[in-house]
């Protein structure tokens, strides 16, 4: 036994020498020919059929030729023989990959010969067939130049809506640039290529929507959606603009255009609401929208008019509490009216509602009966004579008529010891019943008593004589 090792262990770590050969053959064999794979052995080719080298290169693509021959013409200025030869091309070769190309081209030269509604056209179902084409740029940049063509350029939202909410500004200017008239938009148009023949204002709008929809992370997205937002805000087609200058502040909160899409789109909101009797989510929104600028733009010119609209809505807010109070006074319910009355003087101390809501309270506070006798005594001699027929339904006091708003009724009683008549207060007879003796029944179909200050001088009653013996 050597380090451990028995002689039968070296028994089996022995190698047959025919099977050493054999490895030193297969080695040698791969040395000289090299290591292949059995992929070598296939003969791959591309979608087109055109074999390709072991490296990758691909082969020219079916109808190269003939696109680079309408390249030439474009090139050198021939737009309509070239555009006449990509048309071949697309037809020939239609749902190959040479059609992208040659779909482009077509708008191209469309575009470069000022038919802009063909060339959108043709854009348009470029973008809608190879949805990740590599022509997205510069068709969204065609896009952006025809719509502003149609549209006639219009001014930006900082030198005309945004300048309104500069202190001192004037709000007129939000109507400087109004829509044409619907008579002359809806005449057909048949001398002018370069505009559509209906509608351009509508095709306008087509273009921006497939800027920012087919291309979304492009650097024209959102432009294309603050003049979308800018177009319906002239037209005061305020639930459009709203929508879209949502969106701007949604997915674009890095734009140039985000402070813009929060004063106007408080603005937008606050004209879509209609007042005290509808609906306040609109109000509402534009209050909290309000309050966002303030608080993310401090230092923007506009800030300060806009803490004035601020100011304005709460007060709108009041108006609403004032309205729905008033709304309860008509129905018969003035407790539910004195909830919005105190919620005006909680939470709206400052408005002019909170001074009417107080006033209007206090004049449902229940009165003393010094109060009560105060105004007894400033009413005029037939208004308390009226008071005179009116039935009470008050609980009356104590059985000697304290407390009670019910004159307790005296009846003449003889006296016993001499013949002068006295009075007395018919209630000490009756059962006691925690109402001064009487039943409320009895109560209400009871005449009230004449007042006070209407009775005379009390006048004995005649004795009648005692009988002798």
């Amino acid at each position: 036994m050597r380090n451990g090792v028995t002689p039968a262990d070296r028994r089996a770590l022995k190698v047959h020498p025919g099977l050493s050969v054999l490895l030193a053959g297969l080695l040698l064999a791969g040395l000289t020919t090299g290591c292949r794979s059995p992929l070598d052995a296939l003969k791959s080719r591309d979608i087109e059929g055109k074999p390709f080298d072991r490296y990758g290169a691909v082969g020219p693509l079916e109808g190269q030729d003939e696109l680079d021959a309408a390249k030439r013409d474009f090139e050198i200025g021939k737009f309509a023989e070239a555009e006449k030869a990509f048309k071949k091309v697309r037809k020939k070769y239609k749902d190959k990959p040479i059609e992208e190309d040659a779909m482009f081209y077509i708008g191209e030269c469309q575009y470069e010969q000022s038919q802009f509604p063909a060339a959108q056209d043709s854009y348009d179902e470029l973008l809608d067939k190879y949805t990740s084409t590599r022509y997205v740029e510069p068709i969204t940049r065609r896009l952006y130049h025809i719509a502003n063509t149609w549209l006639g350029t219009p001014k930006p939202v900082s030198d005309v809506e945004l300048a309104a909410y500069i202190e001192g500004g004037d709000e007129k200017q939000f109507e400087e640039v109004k829509p044409p008239p619907y008579a002359l938009t809806l005449l057909p148009n048949f001398t002018n290529r370069t505009r559509p023949v209906f509608d351009p204002e509508g095709r306008s709008l087509q273009c921006l929507k497939s800027i920012w929809l087919k291309d979304p992370t492009g650097p024209l997205a959102d432009d294309a959606l603050q003049m979308t937002a800018t177009y319906y805000l002239r037209r005061q087609d305020y639930q459009q603009a709203d929508y879209y200058f949502g969106i701007l502040r949604q997915e674009y909160p890095q734009s140039e255009f985000t402070a813009s899409a929060y004063i106007l789109g408080s603005h937008v909101k606050l004209a879509t609401y209609q007042g005290a009797a509808y609906d306040s989510k609109q109000l509402e929104e534009a209050k909290k929208l309000a309050e966002s600028t303030v608080r993310l733009y401090p230092n923007l010119p506009e800030t300060p008019r806009l803490r004035e609209k601020l100011s304005g809505m709460t007060d709108q807010t009041a108006q609403r509490q004032w309205e729905r109070a008033q709304l309860y006074v008509r129905k018969g319910k003035p407790l539910s009216a004195a909830v919005y009355y105190k919620e005006l003087v909680q939470f709206h101390p400052d408005s002019q509602y909170a001074k009417m809501a107080e006033a209007e309270l206090e004049k449902m506070r229940p009165k003393s009966q010094q109060e009560v006798a105060t105004d007894r005594a400033k009413k005029g001699f037939f208004a308390r004579l009226a008071d005179r027929g009116k039935p009470t339904n008050k609980p009356t006091g104590d059985a000697d008529g304290e407390g009670s708003d019910v004159p307790s009724r005296q009846a003449p009683v003889r006296g016993t010891d001499d013949d002068e008549v006295q009075t007395a207060d018919i209630n000490a007879d009756e059962p006691e019943n925690g109402s001064g003796g009487r039943q409320p029944a009895e109560i209400e179909d009871e005449e009230p008593a004449e007042p006070e200050e209407f009775r005379g001088p009390s006048t004995p009653l005649p004795a009648r004589p005692r009988p002798r013996g």
